[in-house]
C-alpha cells in the first residue's frame, strides 16, 4: 500500500470524503486482496468505536503491478449518535489496508493512515 490521499484535507461537517490509495503487488504470483478503510473518531461527545469498517473492496493485482482504487467515506458515515444522528466538527483518522489498524497478524500487512479534519457547527444528520 502506498500513496493514501484524502480530499479534502479539510471538510465541512456535511461534506463527503474522497479516499485513494494505491495497492502494488510485489510478489511474483498474481493475487487478490481486500482493500480496507476505518474510520477512527480523535474526539467525540459521545463514546464511540475504536475504529468503524466505512468501505472495502476485493481487488485482484497482477504479479508486479499496482492499481489504484478509490473511495467515498459519506458523511453520514461519520455520524454519531446523541438521542439522534449526528454529525460532529474535529478531527478524524482513517486507516487503509489489508486488516484492521493495529491487528497482529503471521503475514505482513502494511496499514497506512491519514488525518483528516471536518469543521462547522454539530447538526443532525438529517438537516444535511
Amino acid at each position: 500500500y502506498r500513496d493514501l490521499v484524502l480530499s479534502p484535507p479539510v471538510l465541512p461537517v456535511c461534506a463527503n470524503l474522497t479516499v485513494s490509495v494505491v495497492l502494488e503487488n510485489t510478489g511474483p504470483r498474481d493475487g487478490e486482496e481486500v482493500v480496507q478503510l476505518y474510520l477512527r473518531w480523535e474526539q467525540s461527545s459521545v463514546p464511540v468505536p475504536r475504529w468503524q469498517l466505512v468501505a472495502f473492496r476485493r481487488v485482484a493485482v497482477l504479479a508486479g503491478r499496482e492499481t489504484k482504487l478509490s473511495f467515498q467515506v459519506l458523511a453520514e458515515q461519520r455520524a454519531v449518535w446523541a438521542q439522534d444522528w449526528r454529525l460532529e466538527p474535529g478531527t478524524f483518522t482513517l486507516f487503509a489496508g489489508g486488516q484492521q489498524p493495529g491487528q497482529r497478524v503471521r503475514v505482513p500487512s502494511e496499514v497506512l493512515s491519514a488525518r483528516f479534519g471536518v469543521t462547522g457547527a454539530a447538526r443532525p444528520l438529517r438537516g444535511c
